[in-house]
């Protein structure tokens, strides 16, 4: 059982919030008609739709995870007093949900800023 908790933890790590620091940062990217659509906005909103999806990739991985090992041992955290299984999987499927929401909103902003280059003639 040490080795399949070891094996599932090494999955998580620093990169998950590296992901959603700079996903969040991006998401601050001026798009719209009072913003003059520069060519790093462009890439900004690329980069951030690649890291959204990214991260829902990531969170539905430990999703299939914990679902797994929840399956597996469903008595596992509780002896110990912590969160189980099951609360964890939901907390993953929010924040594969939140990537999702954070994706399409890439999605969205990547045509304004389209169409906003077109109306400038650039």
């Amino acid at each position: 059982m040490r080795a399949e908790h070891d094996s599932y933890h090494a999955k998580e790590g620093p990169e998950r919030t590296k992901i959603r620091d700079r996903v969040n940062t991006l998401k601050t990217t001026p798009v719209g008609r009072k913003h003059f659509p520069e060519e790093s906005h462009r890439d900004s909103l690329e980069e951030g739709k690649l890291l959204s999806g990214e991260g829902r990739w990531m969170a539905n991985i430990e999703v299939q995870g914990r679902a797994w090992l929840s399956d597996k041992y469903p008595n596992g955290y509780t002896e110990r007093g912590q969160r189980t299984h099951v609360d964890q999987t939901n907390e993953k499927m929010r924040n594969a949900a939140a990537y999702g929401a954070d994706m399409r909103e890439f999605d969205t902003k990547l045509p304004a800023w389209n169409r906003q280059r077109q109306k400038r003639g650039l």
